[in-house]
């Protein structure tokens, strides 16, 4: 009997828009059914440099996956927010969403995309 073996690529997140280098930039991977206040199923952290920083997902499962990117400017390894619940530190999400009156707020459903067998590179922008 013959075992199907599992694809796996590597997944790059390119991220751009930081305001400065302070602290660093953390890249967190989600897998469906997720909740994104929540920390991900793998969680990759990078400096910035120039307003850009990037991050590597090595030897991905094929699947569905989100990603959500944030500033942790303070080093606290949690996106911090204003006393009224908004998020204090810069936020960029995969699949292209922006937070706006009309999006609503970032679920696994919005942010997710298809990852496949073999490399694949992200762009997302912070804001």
């Amino acid at each position: 009997m013959a075992i199907a073996q599992q694809q796996h690529g590597d997944l790059h997140v390119l991220a751009s828009g930081f305001k400065n280098s302070q602290g660093h930039a953390i890249a967190r991977l989600y897998l469906p059914g997720s909740e994104l206040t929540k920390k991900g199923q793998q969680e990759v952290s990078a400096t910035i440099h120039e307003g850009r920083s990037s991050f590597l997902f090595p030897a991905l499962p094929a699947g569905e996956y989100a990603v959500v990117v944030f500033h942790d400017a303070n080093d606290n390894g949690t996106v911090d927010h204003h006393f009224y619940g908004l998020p204090s530190e810069a936020l960029g999400f995969s699949n292209g969403f922006r937070v706006s009156l009309t999006s609503g707020m970032p679920n696994f459903e919005k942010l997710r995309f298809s990852h496949g067998s073999s490399v694949q590179t992200l762009q997302i922008n912070v804001e």
